[in-house]
């Protein structure tokens, strides 16, 4: 849990702002609580469901009260070795592998669009993702 939620969470129990955040520097200085690993941890929980944009693991983070500047560092770094583009046909790939074959293929690549745009890819990116596709 980042230290926000957290936070929000104890003072929703006690109402003590002050004593909360005296408590969470004291768990800090301690290592218990550190959003950077967590920050790691969620991109990698994250990245083993599906590959995924930047856009989509800064989004997921700061939802888990990650700080957006943190989120944003902690995506840069972990996407810093991957290829955008190889991971979105790879998705797309595995999607319209998936996608029934009763549906028409138009059916089947806007099933394989949608779920680009939902892991953050953009649409040029989405695009280029669906160029060359076969029905297969």
């Amino acid at each position: 849990m980042s230290r926000a939620r957290l936070a929000a969470a104890l003072i929703a129990r006690w109402g003590d702002e002050r004593a909360v955040s005296e408590v969470l520097d004291s768990l800090a200085r301690a290592g218990l609580i550190d959003d950077r690993a967590f920050a790691d941890e969620a991109i990698r929980q994250a990245l083993a469901e599906a590959p995924a944009a930047e856009a989509y693991l800064v989004a997921r983070l700061v939802g888990l009260g990650v700080d957006e500047a943190l989120a944003r560092q902690r995506a840069a770094a972990a996407l810093a070795n991957h290829d955008e583009d190889a991971d979105a046909r790879a998705l797309a790939r595995e999607c319209l592998a998936r996608a029934p074959e009763s549906l028409p293929i138009e059916a089947r690549l806007r099933r394989v669009a949608g779920r680009l745009a939902r892991r953050g890819y953009d649409e040029e990116t989405v695009r280029s993702a669906l160029d060359g596709l076969s029905p297969g």
